[in-house]
């Protein structure tokens, strides 16, 4: 009886345990930040740092005696704009009794203007001329003179009058600003500009289908030779493939290079699964490099031979869950902080200060790796400095699991949490062994599927497989173009601009792509 009556405390504890998580995931913060000072408790300097970008912040300094704080100057980012009209005014006379006045610095009056864009169309007048006579047989016969067809600007899409910019812009409003083709017609159609959601759709699938495919299968085949490559996916409704099989939602894959390669970029691949086949069709089968990704057993498996590297911040995340999954706990810790009351806390619930300690050790791995990218350390630096200060707290990190998972019941957040850091073990320690790889995933979640998610929020699914085989080339343009620093509207439109006027040869292609050396310097971000 009183087993049965455990059991169902324990499914209880679960139970609020989740809510309490849900309930943070969807109405709290979605920081990690727990600002912590030196706990005369665990006789360490022990900080929380924000879960979204994975890395540790500095830690707050207490002052001895407190001080005011200084307003930060903040930095005016429209005085970086470019002057295109400028303005001279004088004064009324610029002598003084007949003497004239030497001119002294002049005050200097910055307005910045908006311009709204412009959408027009350009008349190209191909003037053709004809001469019309009668042959010695007696027959009429004209001769035309109309310019060369090489001479003519060349369509991107067959008897489309759209310019390499149209659909380049529509698509960075759907895939970067997350806007709905539905949202632009409507915005267009309200500037007198009448262009229906289906043909802005179909401009942007032709152009993707045409140009992009190509620039993506060259991309991939870069990507296979690279030594570092973090991966990750999400889901990605879409409605005909719905309908049809009644499944779940699909897969967008990321595949994104490490910070060390020299050719950076971006790749994504729509799936109608989450099966691990599907990670041949994307690395292949000679792969040599190493898979930096979470806990999903499909990159394990994935050509066993290679070294896998896995992801601290999943496993700093499950246990800053669990130290927040206890509300009442977690609030009574920060109103006992501010009061500097918080070893009294701790004393008092054990399980969360365990946790918390957990939180704590983890974090000094990402200070570590924050020092280093201060430094700019070169892989072989890094190496040496993980070997030496982080191999030392990892052991105590893998000691500590031991010791919580036979302290405590592995039930809830906290057993959760245990065990992926035990099940993860190995490839959490393979970061020691290369300096190319990094200490997180935070890469590829950051970088990679953020956009995607936040563009999602917007337009919520795909309407056909087509459809999200498209969007996944043009998140790999996009996104791409943002990690070499280049704008990515403008360098879409300049890969549609080429492509047309060129073809697409491996010449050509080549040319286009984002690390390539031959890229006019206008592309890239000041």
């Amino acid at each position: 009886m009183l087993d049965a009556m455990y059991q169902m405390y324990l499914a209880n504890c679960s139970l609020k345990e989740r809510i309490n998580s849900a309930r943070r995931d969807k109405f709290g913060s979605k920081s990690e930040h727990v600002s912590v000072e030196q706990l005369s408790l665990f006789n360490e300097a022990e900080f929380v740092a924000d879960h979204s970008s994975d890395e540790v912040s500095e830690p707050e300094q207490k002052p001895e005696t407190k001080k005011t704080k200084q307003k930060k100057s903040r930095k005016d980012h429209l005085k970086e704009l470019p002057v295109k009209k400028r303005t001279d005014l004088y004064p009324e006379s610029t002598e003084v009794d007949g003497h004239k006045m030497k001119e002294i610095a002049p005050e200097v009056i910055r307005i910045s203007h908006y311009q709204r864009a412009e959408y027009y169309t350009e008349e190209i007048i191909c003037h053709r001329f004809a001469y019309t006579f009668i042959t010695e047989e007696g027959e009429e016969k004209t001769i035309i003179h109309e310019v060369p067809k090489e001479k003519k600007p060349k369509r991107m899409i067959k008897n489309s009058p759209a310019s390499p910019e149209l659909p380049a812009h529509f698509a960075y409003e759907k895939y970067i600003l997350g806007l709905p083709f539905d949202r632009i017609a409507k915005h267009l159609s309200n500037n007198g500009i009448p262009l229906s959601k289906q043909y802005i759709c179909q401009l942007v699938i032709h152009c993707g289908e045409k140009y992009l495919k190509a620039v993506i299968d060259r991309m991939t085949a870069d990507l296979r030779q690279c030594h570092v490559v973090n991966m990750d996916e999400t889901e990605l409704e879409v409605l005909e493939w719905l309908q049809k099989e009644g499944r779940q939602a699909c897969r967008i894959w990321g595949a994104l290079t490490g910070p060390f390669e020299k050719k950076q970029m971006a790749l994504f691949f729509y799936s109608k699964t989450r099966e691990q086949s599907f990670l041949y069709e994307i690395l292949g089968t000679q792969f040599h490099g190493i898979i930096q990704s979470d806990g999903y057993q499909a990159y394990t498996n994935y050509l066993p031979a290679l070294m896998k590297v896995g992801c601290m911040g999943h496993a700093r995340r499950k246990f800053f869950d669990a130290m927040t999954a206890d509300k009442e706990t977690y609030s009574a810790f920060k109103k006992a902080k501010q009061k500097g009351e918080k070893e009294k806390i701790l004393r008092q619930y054990p399980r969360f200060a365990d946790t918390f300690k957990m939180v704590a050790k983890m974090d000094k791995l990402f200070d570590i790796e924050r020092s280093l990218k201060a430094e700019q350390a070169d892989p072989e630096r890094i190496k040496e400095v993980r070997n030496e200060k982080a191999r030392p707290i990892m052991e105590e990190i893998h000691e500590y699991n031991n010791y919580l998972k036979v302290t405590y019941l592995q039930t809830g957040k906290l057993g959760e949490a245990v065990t992926y850091l035990n099940n993860q073990w190995e490839y959490l320690m393979n970061y020691l062994k290369d300096g190319e790889a990094a200490l997180s995933n935070n890469l590829a979640e950051r970088e990679g599927m953020k956009p995607i998610v936040l563009a999602r929020k917007n337009f919520l699914f795909a309407d056909t497989e087509r459809c999200a085989t498209v969007s996944a080339y043009y998140f790999s343009i996009l996104i791409s173009a943002k990690l070499n620093h280049l704008d990515p509207e403008k360098y879409l439109a300049y890969v549609f601009r080429e492509l047309t006027e060129h073809g697409l040869s491996d010449e050509s292609i080549e040319r286009v792509l984002l690390y390539s050396d031959q890229l006019p310097n206008t592309l890239r971000v000041r």
